[in-house]
């Protein structure tokens, strides 16, 4: 009962402590710094071929979205791994 105790404390506070290090995240820069405008911008970039650019425009919507819903990178790290 005891180590049980002990090793759900340490689990607690082993978890706060991989929330607490994560990056900040990226204020928006603009009003048009949504997901879906980024998701449009990436659709035109891609029909016009060029793809390094669409790609980016789909990482910053993926991580647009990501702030929306407020977890912290460090926990979606733990979870894509």
């Amino acid at each position: 009962m005891y180590f049980r105790k002990i090793l759900s404390v340490m689990s607690v506070s082993c978890l706060l402590f991989l929330l607490a290090c994560g990056p900040k995240p990226v204020a928006p820069k603009a009003e048009l710094d949504t997901p879906e405008h980024h998701v449009t911008n990436g659709n035109k970039l891609l029909k016009a071929g060029e793809i390094d650019k669409a790609f980016k425009e789909f990482t910053r919507a993926k991580n647009c979205w990501l702030r929306s819903i407020h977890l912290p990178m460090s926990a979606l790290a733990l979870y894509a791994a």
